[in-house]
Protein backbone atom coordinates (compact mmCIF):
# COMPACT_ATOMS: atom_id res chain seq x y z
CA UNK A 1 0.00 0.00 0.00
CA UNK A 2 3.08 2.16 0.83
CA UNK A 3 3.29 2.84 -3.55
CA UNK A 4 -0.31 3.84 -3.57
CA UNK A 5 -0.71 6.08 -0.33
CA UNK A 6 2.10 8.45 1.34
CA UNK A 7 2.44 8.96 4.88
CA UNK A 8 1.98 12.41 4.11
CA UNK A 9 -1.38 11.71 2.71
CA UNK A 10 -2.31 9.73 5.82
CA UNK A 11 -1.28 12.25 8.08
CA UNK A 12 -3.26 14.97 6.08
CA UNK A 13 -6.38 12.72 6.65
CA UNK A 14 -5.97 12.43 10.26
CA UNK A 15 -5.41 15.65 11.04
CA UNK A 16 -8.41 16.40 8.48
CA UNK A 17 -10.89 14.40 10.49
CA UNK A 18 -9.36 16.24 13.58
CA UNK A 19 -7.43 14.17 15.26
CA UNK A 20 -3.24 14.55 16.01
CA UNK A 21 -0.78 12.15 15.79
CA UNK A 22 2.87 12.51 17.04
CA UNK A 23 5.43 13.42 14.61
CA UNK A 24 7.52 10.60 15.80
CA UNK A 25 5.40 7.80 14.77
CA UNK A 26 6.36 5.25 12.11
CA UNK A 27 4.74 5.16 9.51
CA UNK A 28 2.92 1.91 10.39
CA UNK A 29 1.62 3.55 12.76
CA UNK A 30 0.47 6.38 11.11
CA UNK A 31 -1.27 3.82 8.46
CA UNK A 32 -2.86 1.72 11.30
CA UNK A 33 -4.28 5.12 13.03
CA UNK A 34 -5.61 6.13 9.86
CA UNK A 35 -7.53 3.19 9.34
CA UNK A 36 -8.59 2.38 12.39
CA UNK A 37 -10.11 6.04 11.77
CA UNK A 38 -11.84 5.31 8.87
CA UNK A 39 -12.40 1.64 9.82
CA UNK A 40 -11.34 0.01 6.76
CA UNK A 41 -10.71 -3.02 8.33
CA UNK A 42 -14.13 -4.03 8.67
CA UNK A 43 -15.56 -4.25 5.50
CA UNK A 44 -13.98 -4.36 1.91
CA UNK A 45 -16.74 -1.14 1.01
CA UNK A 46 -15.56 0.48 3.68
CA UNK A 47 -12.01 -0.33 2.77
CA UNK A 48 -12.29 1.31 -0.41
CA UNK A 49 -14.17 4.55 0.47
CA UNK A 50 -11.60 5.15 2.68
CA UNK A 51 -8.90 4.82 0.41
CA UNK A 52 -10.66 6.75 -1.87
CA UNK A 53 -11.00 9.59 0.70
CA UNK A 54 -7.38 9.40 1.58
CA UNK A 55 -6.00 9.70 -1.82
CA UNK A 56 -8.81 12.20 -2.90
CA UNK A 57 -10.32 10.06 -5.44
CA UNK A 58 -6.63 10.31 -7.31
CA UNK A 59 -6.82 6.25 -7.24
CA UNK A 60 -7.31 3.43 -9.89
CA UNK A 61 -9.78 1.07 -9.96
CA UNK A 62 -6.24 -1.13 -9.69
CA UNK A 63 -4.76 0.29 -7.05
CA UNK A 64 -8.20 -0.24 -4.89
CA UNK A 65 -8.14 -4.21 -6.00
CA UNK A 66 -4.70 -3.90 -4.36
CA UNK A 67 -5.81 -2.72 -1.55
CA UNK A 68 -7.92 -4.49 -1.13
CA UNK A 69 -6.13 -8.10 -1.36
CA UNK A 70 -3.76 -6.68 0.53
CA UNK A 71 -6.24 -6.07 3.55
CA UNK A 72 -8.33 -9.53 3.09
CA UNK A 73 -6.27 -12.16 2.02
CA UNK A 74 -8.96 -14.47 2.49
CA UNK A 75 -11.56 -13.06 0.45
CA UNK A 76 -11.81 -13.72 -3.57
CA UNK A 77 -11.00 -10.51 -4.93
CA UNK A 78 -11.89 -10.13 -8.44
CA UNK A 79 -10.99 -8.43 -11.69
CA UNK A 80 -13.75 -5.97 -11.02
CA UNK A 81 -14.20 -5.44 -7.78
CA UNK A 82 -11.98 -1.80 -8.21
CA UNK A 83 -13.66 -0.78 -10.72
CA UNK A 84 -17.31 -1.80 -8.71
CA UNK A 85 -16.44 0.03 -5.74
CA UNK A 86 -14.53 2.80 -8.26
CA UNK A 87 -18.52 3.47 -9.54
CA UNK A 88 -20.32 3.47 -6.55
CA UNK A 89 -17.70 6.51 -5.86
CA UNK A 90 -18.58 8.11 -8.95
CA UNK A 91 -22.90 7.37 -8.15
CA UNK A 92 -23.01 8.22 -4.56
CA UNK A 93 -23.62 5.08 -3.44
CA UNK A 94 -20.30 4.15 -1.65
CA UNK A 95 -21.35 5.10 1.69
CA UNK A 96 -18.53 7.38 3.64
CA UNK A 97 -17.08 8.09 0.20
CA UNK A 98 -16.32 11.53 -0.27
CA UNK A 99 -14.54 11.88 -3.45
CA UNK A 100 -15.09 10.40 -6.77
CA UNK A 101 -12.57 8.13 -8.95
CA UNK A 102 -12.27 9.25 -12.20
CA UNK A 103 -12.88 6.84 -15.03
CA UNK A 104 -9.80 5.65 -16.71
CA UNK A 105 -9.24 7.33 -19.81
CA UNK A 106 -11.27 10.91 -19.58
CA UNK A 107 -9.53 13.61 -19.51
CA UNK A 108 -10.32 17.49 -17.88
CA UNK A 109 -10.67 19.98 -20.36
CA UNK A 110 -7.61 21.87 -18.83
CA UNK A 111 -5.36 18.31 -19.67
CA UNK A 112 -7.34 18.85 -23.27
CA UNK A 113 -5.91 22.15 -23.75
CA UNK A 114 -2.35 21.10 -22.41
CA UNK A 115 -1.91 18.10 -24.33
CA UNK A 116 -3.13 20.10 -27.64
CA UNK A 117 -0.06 23.00 -26.60
CA UNK A 118 2.02 20.03 -26.15
CA UNK A 119 1.58 18.31 -29.50
CA UNK A 120 1.36 21.87 -31.12
CA UNK A 121 5.33 21.98 -29.72
CA UNK A 122 5.95 19.25 -30.88
CA UNK A 123 5.30 20.16 -34.40
CA UNK A 124 6.96 23.32 -34.42
CA UNK A 125 10.35 21.68 -33.14
CA UNK A 126 10.11 18.96 -35.96
CA UNK A 127 9.61 21.43 -38.02
CA UNK A 128 12.40 23.97 -36.66
CA UNK A 129 15.09 24.78 -39.20
CA UNK A 130 17.70 25.53 -36.47
CA UNK A 131 18.13 25.70 -33.01
CA UNK A 132 17.41 29.56 -32.40
CA UNK A 133 13.68 28.23 -33.58
CA UNK A 134 13.91 25.00 -31.25
CA UNK A 135 14.76 27.54 -28.35
CA UNK A 136 11.73 30.10 -29.39
CA UNK A 137 9.38 27.05 -29.83
CA UNK A 138 10.13 26.21 -26.49
CA UNK A 139 10.29 29.65 -24.90
CA UNK A 140 6.58 30.35 -26.33
CA UNK A 141 5.54 27.12 -24.76
CA UNK A 142 6.95 28.06 -20.99
CA UNK A 143 5.35 31.53 -21.48
CA UNK A 144 2.23 31.64 -22.81
CA UNK A 145 0.56 34.55 -24.28
CA UNK A 146 -3.35 34.61 -22.79
CA UNK A 147 -5.62 33.35 -25.51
Amino acid sequence: MRNIVTTAALRTYIAAEGLMISEDASDDQVLDTAMKIGNANSSQAKCAAWLINVTEGNVTSDDIETVLRERFPGAKIGGRHGAHFASLSRSGKLKGCRFEVAKAGRTSSGAKHELKRLRALVETIRDAKNIKNVRDAINAYDNPVAE
